[in-house]
Formats: structure tokens, sequence, C-alpha cells
């Protein structure tokens, strides 16, 4: 049976092993996918699909395909570049080295003047050209793998391009010397033409992946390249052609490829981990890319029958077993269920991925979480916090929080300082410093954090929520009030169009009325309800709404350290609650 898509001819007759090859067999002259054409022109995928929009590239569409199914003549993309090569390199002057040539690929048809060189002068030139690559090598230290392209332009084959995103990042994300963007800031641009140069300036980075994914069956074909982001140029770039059970393995080639190619040097283990691959039962793989995907659209329930389906078909296959941990912690801190039920199951799941892939820092982060903030069990949660960032110091956060609550604020903020350097597009990421900052009783980085955070995502409560509190205690009473109403009187929330309600007991008594305003309506939110009972000094009611979270496994108790509750720390009812719920001795204070 044989398969024809965009010049590419798939033959699954001669599919036999992991190193057969797709063949690829454009028509003499054309360039049959935009990744062929992006490599005859020297740059990435992104630029040649903006040129196509804005500067009018030849790239031609084959009528009965989708969007996705290109193809272009080399001989008009030659005089397309004559006619615009000035324009287009005066544009890009500011990212690429004028000096430096247009650098043409194999195949290319060079310049009338090129042509006519002697051969001597022709070897000369390739020679300096070669040894000025070698003699200063791009100063890469930190990547953005971008969202791989669905090839085959079926959206429910999503799952499958999402997840080769993320499991390279994660492979990438093991080599502790390399600075790696997380997933949650590199999928806001997925689907979008954004210059490299914008995406390079908003992600601080040196380097971009760019890739692309087909499955058809049990075989896969996975491209990456990768691009020099301040000169849009390729570094690197190769297909794989592999069955579905190899792809761990193919990203870890990647990942190796990668870090040869930028000059960084591995650690032993490193080496050791990026050589060392067991394949995956196929079936199993697709219910843990399946579960990986539904997850991050927090569909818990599904995603996790999907990962203990990739446990039950493959015991050995360490992520299935993490994934299944994680969506279990994340199912009980999200109130789905209570953490008596699947704590058991998603403490065992951890650290069976933990037996398997003992350096991998995801499993030790959330295993981590789960002893501090819902079993508050500090002595064996900080070993596996530390060896996560450690590991990965995207996992910076977490951690942040675990050393706030040990009254260490300055190393809780530079700890997650380093989480938001991997995450700079990550709303919830600028929430959490914004968290630690207001810990500390640095209210003013702590409000710019939260302002960040709203920025990126202006709907997005978990900043929203305690932005009101920090203006309290920076003595901006009227900012809290606005950033309150705000949060308060929301479309969805029970307090929905009593704006004016509550704006008329500001005016007239202040926060006081606007509390006892809130407390007569008798909200549900005991988070929100202790607030107003702390504001009050209404320390008995104050007390009951910390014992009803305290009951829950709230993850507010892992945050007492919070200043808010300063005017009942030196009651014994809170110290004994500092003492139940492992708080060091330095903090009852």
């Amino acid at each position: 049976m044989q398969l024809y898509r965009s010049g590419y001819r798939i033959d699954f007759g001669h599919l036999m092993s992991s190193h057969t090859t797709l063949e690829v067999a454009p028509a003499h002259g054309r360039l049959d996918s935009w990744k062929e054409i992006a490599h005859y022109l020297n740059r990435s995928v992104r630029t040649v699909r903006r040129w196509e929009e804005k500067e009018a590239l030849p790239v031609h569409r084959l009528a009965h395909e989708k969007r996705g199914s290109v193809y272009a003549y080399r001989a008009e993309l030659d005089e397309w570049w004559a006619s615009r090569r000035d324009l287009i390199e005066n544009e890009s002057s500011e990212t690429r080295d004028a000096s430096q040539p247009l650098r043409w690929n194999r195949g290319r048809r060079l310049w009338p003047w090129i042509a006519g060189m002697a051969v001597l002068g022709v070897g000369v030139l390739a020679f300096a050209l070669v040894r000025t690559r070698l003699t200063n090598p791009p100063r890469i230290h930190s990547i953005a793998v971008l969202p791989f392209d669905n090839l085959s332009h079926n959206p429910e084959e999503e799952w499958f391009s999402d997840g080769m995103t993320e499991t390279l990042i994660t492979e990438l994300s093991k080599v502790q010397s390399l600075r790696v963007i997380s997933r949650t800031s590199v999928m806001r641009y997925k689907g979008t033409h954004t210059p490299l140069k914008q995406i390079r300036e908003e992600l601080a980075v040196d380097a971009i992946v760019e890739g692309s994914a087909l499955r058809v069956g049990d075989r896969v074909r996975i491209t990456a390249q990768l691009i020099d982001a301040s000169t849009d140029l390729h570094l690197w770039g190769s297909d794989f052609d592999r069955q579905i059970k190899d792809v761990l393995a193919v990203h870890r080639e990647v990942a190796r490829a990668i870090a040869q190619d930028v000059g960084v040097a591995l650690t032993p283990s490193e080496g050791v981990r990026l050589q060392t691959h067991r394949p995956v039962e196929p079936q199993a793989m697709e219910a843990y890319l399946r579960g990986l995907y539904i997850g991050n659209r927090r569909e818990l329930p599904r995603a996790i029958e999907l990962a203990r389906e990739a446990v039950r078909l493959d015991p050995q296959f360490a992520q299935a077993h993490e994934l299944l941990g994680e969506m279990l912690v994340i199912q009980a801190d999200s109130h789905q269920v209570t953490y008596a039920e699947v704590l058991p199951e998603a403490r065992a799941e951890l650290r069976r991925a933990l037996e398997i892939d003992p350096d991998w820092a995801l499993p030790n982060s959330v295993l981590g979480y789960s002893l501090f903030a819902a079993e508050h069990n500090w002595r064996e949660a900080e070993p596996s916090l530390r060896r996560s960032f450690e590991l990965d110091p995207s996992t910076g956060c977490i951690y942040g929080f675990f050393l706030s609550a040990k009254g260490e604020f300055d190393k809780s903020i530079e700890a997650c300082r380093q989480g938001l350097l991997r995450d700079l597009a990550n709303p919830a990421t600028h929430a959490d410093i914004g968290m630690l900052y207001h810990f500390a009783q640095r209210y003013g980085e702590s409000i710019a954090s939260f302002k960040k955070a709203l920025d990126l995502s202006p709907d997005n409560r978990y900043p929203r929520y305690y932005l009101p509190f920090t203006y309290l205690l920076n003595g901006q009473p009227d900012q809290a009030f606005e950033a309150w109403l705000k949060l308060i009187t929301r479309a969805d929330g029970p307090m929905a169009g009593r704006e004016e309600r509550f704006q008329k007991d500001y005016r007239t008594g202040g926060w006081d009325a606007v509390w006892r305003d809130y407390l007569e309506m008798k909200p549900l939110d005991p988070r929100m309800r202790l607030r107003a009972h702390l504001a009050l000094h209404n320390k008995d009611e104050a007390f009951a709404d910390l014992e009803v979270l305290e009951k829950l496994n709230d993850s507010w108790i892992s945050r007492l350290q919070d200043p808010i509750y300063d005017s009942i720390r030196q009651e014994p009812r809170f110290k004994a609650l500092l003492k139940r719920t492992g708080y060091p001795q330095s903090t009852w204070q």
C-alpha cells in the first residue's frame, strides 16, 4: 500500500524497521513542503510563511489538498529573491549581520558572479566560510521549542503533534546547561506566524526549534530544525522516520544532536541518559500521548483513565506512571476529589516513575508538593523538591513556596525567578513570584508581578484573587477596592450585579462597611470569608474558617506565612495550627 502526500512517497511495504526511512521523491526543480522551501532559502518555516503572506513569495498549493500541501519551483524562488533581496535584507538588518552572506544550500543555483569564479577562488571562499563557522560558533544557552506542525491537518491528530512538542521540551530540559522554555510559554504561538525576532524578544532565547509530526498507523515522521533566533539562519535539521514505540528515543536523539551542535558539554549522566532508551508498547504510547493532551486541557477524569491504560499496557513506561500520579494530585488540588481518595495511588505511581527514571525532575516536584501541601510532611518533601530544582530549575516556583513557608524568603524568590526565566509567557508563573514577593512583604514587586500576569491573561483569576490584598497591605485601599470589585462581581460569580451596592458601602464606610455587607450575604467561599473576618478582627470566625480549610487540605494551609495572618500570629490557636501543619518553630513568631 502506498500513500502519497506533499511529494513524499510512503511505501508501507518497506517500513520494516525503525531505521527504514520514508522515501522523498520531489519533482525535478520543485520543493514539495514548507520545510524544503525554508531549507532552500535558508530561513525558518515561520519566516517563509510570513514572506508568502507579506512579500508574495511564489508558493503554490495543490487544488485538491488542504492549505498545508504546498510546493514551489526553484527558478521562481531565485527570481523572487533577486527582486526583493535588498528590501528584505534591509528589513532584517537588526537581526542578521549584514556582512554575513546569505548561506545557500545544496542544489541552490548560485548567482552568476559566483558561478564565474575560478575553482581555487571558490575553494578559498568555502574554506573561509567553514572556518568562520567553526571558530565563531553561535553562543546558544537558551532554546524555545515551538509547537510542532500537525502535518495530517486533521484536528483529531493534534494530540500527537502537541505530544511531540512536549516530549522534546522534556528531554531538552534534562540538559542542565541549557535554559529551555516551558510548554506553557511556547503554546501561545501555536497556529500563529509570529516573527522569530518577536519570539526571541518575548521569550529571551538564543535559538528556536521548529518541527512537524505525522502519524500513519504505527509509523511516525518527525522533522526538527534548530534556528539561530538572532539571524534566522539554520543551524541543524533532520528527519526521523520511526515506529511510534520509538518516539521517545527520537527526542533523545534530537536533544543530543542539538546539544552537540551548540557546543553544550553534557555531564556523564546526561550523556548516558540521552543514549539510553527502550521501546514503548505502541498502544501504551498512544494512550499516554492522548492522556497528556487531554490532561493539559484539564479534562482530568479522562486523562487519568488514559494514563492508567498506558501503565497497564506497559508497566515499565515511566512517563505514564508520572502522568497518572500528576493528574491525580491535580484532581485533588482542584477539589474535584479529596486527597485521601487519590494520594495513595498518586504516591505509588510517582515513586514508580522515579524507580524507573531516578534523575527526572517532574515526578520529584509533584511528589514533593503532595507531601508538603497535602500531608504537611516537610521532612520527606524537602529532598524531593530540592532535587527537582537541581535537575530542572523550571520547577523553581514550587520549591520557592516551600522555602517561603520556612521563612527563607530571599531564597524562595531566587528559586522562582529561575523558573520564571524558563516560563516568561506564563501568567501563572508571574503570579507565583508575585505571591512570593507578597509573603516577603515586598509589595511593590508583588503588585508589578500580578499586573504582568494580568497583562498576559486578563481573565486569569489567580493573580486577580490576590492583588486586592497586596494593595491593602501596601497602603493602597482605593486600588485594592477597585481590584476586589472586579473579582467579586464578575459575571460568572455569586456576587454578580452588586457593583453599585459595594461602591456605596465603600463611599460611606470604607472597607469595614464593605466586609460587613459581604458577610451578610453569607458567602460560601471560606478563603474570602476568612479575609473578611481577619479584617474585622472576628477571631473566632476566622479560626472556624481556617479549620474548614485544614480539613479540606486546602493549599492555603501551606501559605500560613502570609502577612494577612499577622493579627492572629501570636494567638495560641494559630501557633497550634502551625505546629500541626509542620511549620518550623522559627516561623511561630
